[in-house]
């Protein structure tokens, strides 16, 4: 890479870093994509909460019991896509994503104390997600005040159903819009290489 895109693809993972950090940065509510079950397109709104540049890895939280869960088991490949309204910056990502859920599997394990006790109230609602009920009721457990109230604690486990969706990308594409010419620039990443740019025609 040259000084110019180097430069791109740092901003790209500094937008991302700070999209996992921050809750009012525009990177932390991205849209992931996967295939579902019947084949068609599924989409949905998570939140960012981990980013590693040297791994190449995003990640979000779901419940263990959504039906994306086996969409990604039955086909790991995914897309992910993130708009800065005010930068007039878009990302669109894609790559390989795994399932990491339960007590007894060690990224879950990990990054469960970290996961704030309001959060984790929502992996005790008694329907899994996209559950089809006769009339709307709220999907909260008896004990989610106690949950939320209680600090979490560095030797706690995640239930069975904490799940961490971790994708690894292979492939980056950053666009950038502007009135005197937009910009855009695909970066094709493979384990153990320096990414390779590719300018696109806007």
């Amino acid at each position: 890479m040259n000084q110019e895109t180097n430069a791109i693809y740092n901003e790209i993972w500094n937008r991302l870093e700070q999209g996992s950090r921050d809750g009012s940065h525009a990177f932390h509510t991205p849209v992931l994509g996967t295939q579902s079950l019947s084949g068609a397109p599924d989409l949905r709104t998570v939140v960012l909460r981990r980013v590693d540049q040297a791994l190449r890895l995003i990640c979000c939280h779901t419940d263990s019991r959504s039906p994306k869960i086996d969409e990604i088991k039955a086909n790991n490949k995914v897309a992910w896509l993130f708009y800065d309204a005010q930068a007039r910056v878009q990302v669109r990502a894609h790559g390989h994503c795994a399932v990491h859920m339960g007590p007894h599997d060690p990224m879950a394990i990990e990054i469960w104390p970290q996961v704030a006790p309001q959060s984790r109230a929502c992996y005790a609602a008694p329907h899994a997600p996209s559950s089809e009920v006769d009339q709307w009721e709220s999907n909260q457990s008896s004990d989610t005040r106690e949950i939320a109230a209680t600090p979490p604690r560095p030797e706690d486990t995640p239930p069975k159903t904490f799940a961490v969706l971790a994708t690894i990308l292979d492939s980056i594409e950053w666009l950038e819009l502007h009135h005197d010419g937009h910009r855009r620039l695909r970066f094709c990443c493979r384990d153990g290489a320096e990414p390779q740019p590719q300018w696109l025609a806007p």
